[in-house]
């Protein structure tokens, strides 16, 4: 037993893997790296994508998620990702820049609810692309 919990450690610090995941309503995609865990949500954001996020990080054996990436915005993004940050630790949250008045008020909210509870925010000027991850 002590032999797989080490390998798994081990396996983790050492490789990258990518974990795509599809229910018709969401795509996520969930990239391993250095023992740590991103998630990119490439559907509009809602409560049920963010759960199925979550679900997924447990899945796989995480107990948080280091990097979350919303790469668009919707009317209910700020309630889901409110909902998400209840249930599951979240270290950081990378949005794309609004580039209209709604997504500027969710990203706003998204911003109250981050700073609420210690989420570091970053906003992407280049609409989430190239994004750094670890060694990734």
């Amino acid at each position: 037993m002590a032999g797989a919990s080490t390998y798994t450690v081990i396996s983790r610090n050492n490789t990258v893997s990518i974990t795509a995941y599809d229910n018709r309503a969401s795509d996520i995609v969930a990239v391993e790296s250095g023992n740590d865990i991103m998630i990119i949500e490439v559907s509009a954001p809602s409560t049920t994508t963010m759960k199925m996020s979550s679900a997924l990080a447990s899945h796989l054996g995480y107990s948080d998620i280091d990097l979350y990436v919303m790469t668009d915005y919707s009317y209910r993004a700020g309630v889901a990702f409110d909902a998400l940050t209840d249930e599951t630790i979240v270290r950081r949250v990378m949005l794309p820049t609004p580039e209209t008045e709604q997504e500027a008020e969710q990203c706003a909210i998204i911003e109250q609810i981050a700073s609420k509870k210690g989420v570091l925010l970053e906003i992407l000027p280049n609409g989430c692309e190239n994004i750094a991850f670890n060694d990734t």
